[in-house]
């Protein structure tokens, strides 16, 4: 007598994938720093003054998303420009 079962088939996945755990995660102010390879400070004006978007997440809890950081880099890089030959 076979006593194996067959397992159950398997749920089929939605029709909207949900995004991977981390896609976007969200930095401290000080993991901010270190990923725009500034000091906290900056980062804290930065807040202050609404140039990138951050939640508070209570006292002394300030949360960025990477993707913010990012968007921040994005728009203040300038193209290189090509220097006249000497």
């Amino acid at each position: 007598m076979n006593t194996t079962t067959t397992p159950a088939p398997r749920a089929l996945a939605s029709t909207t994938e949900a995004a991977p755990p981390n896609a976007d995660p969200l930095l401290t102010v000080r993991d901010a720093a270190e990923y725009l390879n500034v000091p906290e400070l900056a980062v804290r004006e930065l807040i202050r003054t609404h140039r990138i978007a951050a939640a508070n997440l209570g006292e002394r809890r300030i949360r960025l998303r990477r993707s913010e950081l990012e968007r921040f880099i994005s728009a203040a890089t300038r193209p290189a420009t090509a220097r006249p030959s000497a």
